[in-house]
C-alpha cells in the first residue's frame, strides 16, 4: 500500500493500514516489549530507519520534520529496537521513516514486565 501517493486513502486502505499497525503493536506486546508511552521519547540518542532500509545515526533535528506518533518499547539495546522498527507498517510508504531513540530510564518498564 502506498501511503504517500498524495491522495487520501480509501476507507478500505485505512482499514488495511490500521490492521497492519495493530498486528505490529500486538506482536511487540506479546513479546513483553511494549512499554507505557508516557513522554519517554525525548532523549537525544537514536537513529532513523528509512523505508529503503537505510539507517542514519542521530535523530531528526530539522524543523520541517514531524512526529506522527510513537511507540515505546523495552529492549536490551538499540539494535533490538531497530529490528522491531523494521517491521513497522509505516515503512510500507515511500519516503517514510521510523525514528529509534534510546532511553536509558526504566520508565514504562514495570508496565511491560506486568504484561
Amino acid at each position: 500500500m502506498n501511503l504517500t501517493s498524495g491522495t487520501p486513502p480509501t476507507p478500505e486502505q485505512m482499514k488495511c493500514y490500521m490492521d497492519n499497525w495493530m498486528k505490529w503493536v500486538n506482536n511487540i506486546s506479546s513479546q513483553g516489549k511494549l512499554a507505557n508511552g508516557g513522554n519517554s521519547f525525548l532523549p537525544h540518542v537514536g537513529r532513523v530507519l528509512k523505508s529503503d532500509n537505510s539507517i542514519n545515526n542521530g535523530i531528526y533535528v530539522a524543523d520541517e520534520q514531524s512526529l506522527a506518533g510513537y511507540v515505546v518499547v523495552c529492549t536490551q539495546d538499540i539494535e533490538d529496537a531497530t529490528n522491531i522498527a523494521k517491521e513497522c507498517p509505516i515503512l510500507q510508504g515511500q519516503n517514510t521513516s521510523v525514528e529509534i531513540r534510546q532511553n536509558n530510564t526504566t520508565e514504562g518498564m514495570k508496565d511491560a514486565e506486568q504484561k
